[in-house]
């Protein structure tokens, strides 16, 4: 069944591909061939980007955001952008700690100190 309409979805493309020629007033067909390629290129590249944007969310924003969402609502605080906000950076699930940026800090200034002597 897929076949059947990518044949068929193959079939209008070739259509298209005359008629953009045709329309665009390329004297080359080959013209005409390389803008619906690109054309077509670049909504292959829209429709993929759609599909990981709402995995991305649902994976890494959703989970989060549902409870903040459910306790604004149960609290109904007087400021809720700046309770949610709160929230959020309090259960934010890939919050970094200060001790670990600490090390980072530190690893970092190790390697430069051991790049700086290589080059002595």
């Amino acid at each position: 069944m897929v076949n059947a309409a990518e044949e068929e979805v193959a079939g209008e493309d070739a259509a298209v591909q005359e008629e953009v020629a045709q329309v665009l007033g390329f004297s080359n067909p080959e013209e005409g061939q390389l803008v619906t390629d690109m054309s077509q290129q670049v909504r292959a590249r829209l429709n993929a980007q759609a599909l990981p944007i709402r995995q991305y969310l649902e994976r890494n924003v959703v989970p989060t955001l549902l409870p903040a969402l459910a306790a604004l609502v149960r609290e109904r605080p007087p400021n809720p952008v700046e309770y949610l906000a709160a929230y959020l950076l309090k259960n934010n699930p890939k919050k970094v700690s200060d001790r670990e940026v600490a090390e980072a800090k530190a690893a970092a200034a190790e390697a430069e100190a051991a790049e700086a002597e290589a080059a002595k």
